[in-house]
């Protein structure tokens, strides 16, 4: 039986080894029997419910490698999965999961903090709200946002080391080493009900960051509020924060939506 180019495909592939690069799968017409290229774990091969369509790739949260299909004539069709998926959730959760908006805030009045707002050097506060099934103990959240951050945030840490160096300032990855009460880097200053306090002492500038928990009212949900303070030493801590202020606003704001997209720890 003669078969049409139309009905019947060769698949080839371009291969770019580990993650995070892209395996690339390509479709060409020809008239020989169907192949199927090798595709990276947790990825297989669809058939089309239509017979005149190409099987198409897909692949399940595990993939270690994105996928970008090519179909016929190259034309692109799909991609799967992202390239740094999230944590495994089930599709309920997915679909009725509603993630809040991270607000640059004032700075709270019920921090520990508070006595110290008027002699910081530079001072903000980020906010966003928490499910009623969020845990309460904000040790758990500090630890949920500083430990499972986005990977540039990491990148732009070991960026920072290499910078600060000839400086003689303290780098991320000693303080990581260093032992003692910490959460990642930070040192832990103070445990109380509602409240942790991180930071750190260096020559430049002293630093505090607060996870603090607000109670619902009957005007706003309950929230989870970052409120960072910096307190120069001499002039090259002013100098370090005009140059980072720009990151550290973003690195804050990812941290908390990452860490509230892979789901809060529960009570």
């Amino acid at each position: 039986m003669n078969r049409t180019s139309d009905q019947v495909h060769t698949f080839t592939a371009l291969v770019v080894s580990t993650r995070p690069y892209i395996v690339v799968a390509a479709a060409r017409r020809n008239r020989s029997r169907p192949s199927r290229t090798k595709l990276p774990r947790a990825c297989r091969w669809v058939e089309s419910a239509n017979p005149m369509k190409s099987p198409q790739p897909r692949c399940s949260w595990q993939a270690t490698s994105p996928v970008i299909y090519l179909g016929q004539n190259w034309s692109l069709m799909a991609a799967y999965p992202r390239s740094e998926p999230l944590e495994r959730r089930s599709a309920s959760v997915m679909q009725t999961q509603r993630f809040g908006k991270i607000n640059q805030v004032g700075l709270p009045s019920e921090s520990r903090l508070n006595s110290s707002y008027a002699e910081a050097d530079f001072a903000d506060s980020f906010s966003v709200e928490l499910q009623e099934f969020a845990s309460r103990n904000p040790e758990a959240l500090a630890q949920h946002i500083f430990t499972r951050q986005p990977k540039w945030i990491a990148l732009l840490v070991r960026l920072r080391d290499v910078l600060v160096r000839p400086f003689g300032l303290k780098r991320a990855v000693d303080l990581q080493g260093a032992g003692g009460d910490r959460i990642n880097m930070f040192r832990v200053f103070g445990r109380y009900e509602n409240e942790i306090v991180l930071g750190e002492d260096d020559t430049h500038l002293n630093f505090r960051v607060s996870i603090l928990l607000q109670p619902a009212s009957q005007t706003r949900p309950r929230r989870l509020t970052v409120t960072t303070l910096v307190f120069y030493n001499r002039p090259l801590g002013r100098a370090y924060i005009a140059l980072i202020a720009p990151f550290h606003r973003a690195v804050v704001q990812s941290s908390l939506d990452r860490a509230q997209k892979l789901g809060w720890p529960r009570r």
